[in-house]
This record gives structure tokens, sequence and C-alpha cells, in this order.
């Protein structure tokens, strides 16, 4: 759990970490607020010294206003749904982040639900990265949609998540329309199988936008290669397609 704040200070101030985390973050939550020209990227990556929920709510005040900040980090720092939905506020006033990565965050689907109801307004996001989250078939229902009405999203990485069929199934209807993602990452997600590799191959028969597909670490077999391979023979778009493991 969080540590509790006493005597005025935010939590992660008392926060004890070999690199300092509260040092970070209070000087990035500073110069955003100041609206510094020369900070364009905000990278935070602690497996031991999180930021919680409380420092993205504060990340997320300072975002509303400001006009430098393109890419934001945040790595294993615990902001769960709460942290998400601070965010997915921001996202809705904020023109000028272009990248998100928001990787392995015990988001689910109440977070993810409201980052794809802020991008379905929001323009400026072009990448955005969900891997090892715990997202469900509802919350890949969320960004599909998303998918149907958001024309500046070229790369997202729905990893190591928590969805099945309902969820590829829903996400492949939105890929038939959608014409901007060149770069989707659906890997380590074991609850992909056959059915579900024959519902992408049917998309990329007729999709020409995706470049880059990452289906790594899922259980793959002859079938499925063949089912795929069927497919990239009338497909002129995709360049790269990973099945590692």
């Amino acid at each position: 759990p969080a540590p509790e704040a006493s005597e005025g200070l935010l939590p992660w101030k008392k926060m004890s970490c070999g690199t300092a985390s509260e040092t970070d973050l209070d000087r990035a939550i500073q110069r955003l607020g100041d609206n510094d020209p020369t900070l364009t990227t905000v990278s935070l990556e602690r497996y031991t010294c999180p930021i919680y929920e409380e420092g993205a709510r504060a990340l997320a005040r300072v975002l509303v206003d400001n006009t430098f900040l393109r890419i934001l980090e945040l790595r294993w720092t615990r902001i769960g749904n709460d942290g998400a939905k601070d965010l997915a506020e921001a996202l809705r006033k904020n023109s000028i982040l272009t990248n998100l990565d928001l990787r392995e965050n015990s988001i689910g689907d109440d977070g993810v639900n409201a980052l794809a109801n802020a991008l379905q307004v929001n323009s400026s996001l072009s990448s955005l990265c969900l891997y090892g989250n715990s997202i469900g078939d509802q919350g890949v229902g969320a960004v599909a949609h998303m998918l149907r009405l958001n024309s500046s999203i070229t790369d997202l990485d729905l990893g190591g998540n928590k969805f099945g069929g309902e969820g590829v199934g829903v996400l492949a209807d939105a890929l038939r329309v959608n014409s901007s993602l060149t770069k989707l990452s659906l890997s380590y997600n074991n609850r992909i199988d056959d059915e579900n590799f024959g519902t992408l191959a049917d998309v990329l028969r007729g999709n020409t936008s995706l470049a880059v597909m990452d289906l790594s670490g899922n259980s793959v077999g002859d079938k499925d290669v063949s089912t795929l391979a069927d497919a990239l023979r009338v497909n002129s778009s995709l360049e790269k397609m990973s099945l590692r493991n």
C-alpha cells in the first residue's frame, strides 16, 4: 500500500530510495508547472520506489497547461486505476503529449476505460504502451471503440494483459475501419488461441495501415502460422511480424 502522508507532506516525500525518486518527481512537477521549454521528456521507472496514484495526480495537474512535454514514461510506478483516471483527465485538455508509457502499473478495465474515453477527443498522442497491466475483455473493448474514432494513435502496445477471444474480436472489428495504426503488439497474452489467430488473419487480409505486429509469447502452432501466412499473401502493408517464443 502507498505510504500515508503526514504534516502536509505528499506521500512520495516520505520515500527513501537509493536514487531519490521524490527528488526526480518533485523536480519534474516543478519544471512542468513552470512550463520549462527544455523539458520535453519525463521518465520515471521505479520497482522499489513507485509514485502511486498521488504522484500521477500531481503530474496530471501540471500536464493540463504544459505546452512542451512530448514524452511521459511511468513504468512500474504503481499508479493503478485511479492514477490512470487522473492522467486521462489531463489528456482531454493536453494537446502536446505524443508518447505515453504506462507499462506494468496495475491498471485494469476501469483505468483503461478512462484513458480510452479521453483519447476519443485527444488528437496529439501517437504512442500508447499499456503492456503488463490487468486489462480484460471489457477494457480492450473500450480501446477498440477508441480506435474507431481516433486517428492519431499509430503505435499501441496491449501485450502482457488478460483479455481473450472477446477482446480480440472487438479489437479486430475496429482494425477493419481504423486506418492510422501502424504498429500493434499483442505479445505474451496466452489467452489468444487458434480461433483468435484466425480472426487476426482475417483483419490482415483487408487492413492497409499496419506495418508491424508483435504476437510473441502466444500459443502459436503450425495451423496458426499457416493461417497468418495465407493472409499475408494478400496483405500489402505489413513489413514485420514477430512470433518469438
